[in-house]
């Protein structure tokens, strides 16, 4: 038998030690991917569902909740598909920093320059 032999792992070590290093299994991708598909698809027809059939424009309540999704969603693809669970904190924390900051000017564009009176109880 050569060195070669006895040092070469068996295949199914390798596939076990190469899932380890990249992370998920390909049933935690299926499952994240069917999730992400049906909140599109509530997000997608949920103003027209929600609505009382004369005004379409979305409610801020709706706006609200369809923003947390798209964050979620976008989460789960950051988190999984581009591998940040994985990889260093240093990253995640990149990412979320620079969320944090997108968030508030987006705040600043919709809201501030709106007049919505946040005095003003709901």
């Amino acid at each position: 038998m050569s060195d070669q032999e006895q040092t070469q792992a068996p295949p199914q070590a390798h596939d076990e030690a190469h899932e380890e290093h990249h992370g998920a299994s390909r049933g935690l991708y299926l499952a994240i991917g069917v999730f992400l598909t049906v909140v599109t698809v509530f997000e997608v027809f949920a103003p027209r569902l929600l609505s009382n059939g004369l005004e379409l424009r979305p409610q801020p309540a709706l706006i609200s909740v369809l923003m947390a999704f798209a964050f979620v969603k976008a989460g789960l693809v950051a988190a999984f598909y581009m591998h940040l669970r994985y990889d260093s904190r240093s990253y995640t924390n990149i990412m979320i920093m620079a969320t944090v900051v997108i968030v508030y000017f987006l705040w600043l564009l919709t809201f501030v320059g709106s007049g919505v009176n946040f005095n003003a109880g709901f």
